[in-house]
């Protein structure tokens, strides 16, 4: 009963959220342009410059912000909300809205002298062959896993709304951005500190946490069964909308491949373990083993302001 998608009333928003393109605005002119320049584009420039803060990698922030392009252009022909002009997805949101509040973050960084993340494992590597990401497979792992709920954190932000009949100025969806945007660091903070240990004697001693990881992935997972059960007679989806196999295979070719690689990094015979034995000679200090037994809030504040 649970999942079944009759609802308990049959108001319809009736909102339709599809951008007009080419047959009606006359494709791509200043006029045009210009007028995509509103609340959204802020709202994307300001939510990427907060994300630069929290993930601080260029690469990871980029690639991000293209797979949020080509969700949209995958599940387009299920919420009309994503239909946008070409230009539209790659001047407004890609180069004049997400990397430019990416790049803002990054030079707010480095000018205030914090430090800058390593998803990828690249300190120390000789080349891209080297990269911890392509070698190890917690690194790599992470890094797929992260992309996938972040994918469906996104998803389930329009389709959440679409279950909730809330039209696009509702401000219960301003509001679950912004609980996002703070709580959002600190399951961040945590998969970094866990691949960025991972393999070194630190870790012997370091306790890694995994509540607001946890935490984080049940929230989006309680999204999207809610998004799923009201998800018809909302007047904002296309019910029963066909996937077309051009979108469908290349998809499942991309995780088919990328969960064949991480079965060999997780296999093979020289990955990487947990710990790493110290350098012969190196006393282990006494205040890193008492880290273990620092109550809740220390670690709270620990992780967030280290």
């Amino acid at each position: 009963l649970f999942f079944s998608s009759r609802r308990r009333h049959t108001r319809s928003a009736s909102v339709s959220w599809a951008r007009r393109c080419v047959q009606e605005t006359g494709g791509i002119t200043l006029e045009n342009v210009w007028s995509n320049f509103d609340h959204y584009y802020l709202a994307h420039l300001l939510g990427w410059f907060v994300l630069g803060f929290m993930i601080r990698d260029r690469f990871v922030l980029h690639s991000w912000g293209l797979m949020d392009e080509i969700v949209e252009l995958s599940w387009q022909h299920i919420l009309p909300h994503f239909r946008e002009c070409w230009w539209d997805h790659v001047f407004i949101d890609v180069l004049f809205s997400n990397s430019v509040g990416i790049e803002l973050a990054l030079f707010v960084i480095k000018a205030t002298g914090m430090n800058l993340y390593d998803w990828l494992g690249k300190k120390g590597a000789k080349s891209w062959r080297e990269w911890k990401v392509f070698t190890c497979h917690r690194h790599f792992g992470f890094l797929m896993t992260f992309y996938i709920f972040v994918i469906g954190r996104f998803l389930g932000m329009f389709f959440f709304m679409n279950a909730m009949l809330l039209p696009p100025y509702n401000l219960i969806s301003a509001l679950r951005v912004v609980c996002w945007a703070f709580f959002a660091y600190l399951p961040f903070r945590e998969i970094y500190e866990d691949i960025s240990t991972w393999f070194t004697a630190e870790r012997k001693t370091k306790r890694v946490e995994g509540n607001y990881r946890w935490l984080g992935m049940a929230i989006i997972v309680m999204e999207c069964v809610v998004s799923y059960k009201f998800r018809f007679g909302t007047g904002n989806m296309i019910e029963n909308a066909e996937t077309p196999l051009y979108i469908i295979i290349p998809w499942v070719v991309a995780f088919v491949g990328l969960g064949g690689f991480y079965v060999y990094l997780r296999f093979n015979k020289n990955r990487t373990r947990k710990f790493k034995e110290p350098i012969k000679g190196e006393e282990v200090r006494e205040d890193k083993l008492k880290a273990q037994q620092r109550s809740l809030t220390t670690r709270i504040r620990y992780s967030l302001y280290k």
